[in-house]
């Protein structure tokens, strides 16, 4: 409470409440002990959390086995405006992928999920992630070179994309 009552703007604590509750709804308790890394993210005895928030929505994901990132964005034409922003710059235009409407806001969430997956405060966003959309997976460059793979799955709920990003076996360049 005290931590919560430290944050000045009403709709953070909100934000931060919200998260907590759909944690509690996955764990079944609500008797869950929740600290933060040096770079905030969240992390639990039970497993692997994550945690977003995007206007009135909240969301948590929680594995017992395998790190997991979560995001949720609002699907709108701020991101595709965006779009060139966070793709390294020698990226192709924008493909057609069949299998995955609003494809810019889906890239933008699985590498927002990907920095919560892997938490690490020195992955550059724009040219270490990258996304393989029609094989729904992505892969993460550290600057040791070493690759983390990681699978993607997403879906549209009204106006909102929520992406989750799962851990798979790593190998290295």
């Amino acid at each position: 409470m005290e931590k919560l009552q430290s944050f000045s703007l009403a709709k953070r604590r909100l934000e931060r409440l919200a998260c907590r509750h759909a944690l509690a709804f996955l764990l079944q308790t609500d008797r869950i002990e929740i600290r933060y890394s040096s770079i905030g993210a969240p992390q639990i005895t039970q497993g692997f959390v994550s945690f977003a928030h995007s206007g009135a929505y909240a969301a948590a994901a929680f594995s017992c086995e395998t790190p997991v990132g979560l995001d949720l964005e609002k699907i709108s034409d701020r991101i595709t405006r965006l779009y060139p922003r966070f793709m390294p710059p020698v990226s192709a235009p924008l493909p057609e992928v069949a299998s995955i409407s609003h494809l810019p806001t889906y890239i933008w969430c699985a590498k927002e999920a990907a920095c919560k997956l892997y938490a690490r405060g020195d992955i550059d966003f724009v040219q270490a992630i990258t996304i393989e959309a029609e094989q729904q997976r992505g892969n993460i460059t550290l600057p040791s070179k070493e690759i983390l793979p990681f699978s993607v799955f997403h879906t549209v709920i009204e106006d909102m994309m929520l992406v989750v990003a799962m851990e798979q076996e790593q190998y290295l360049l």
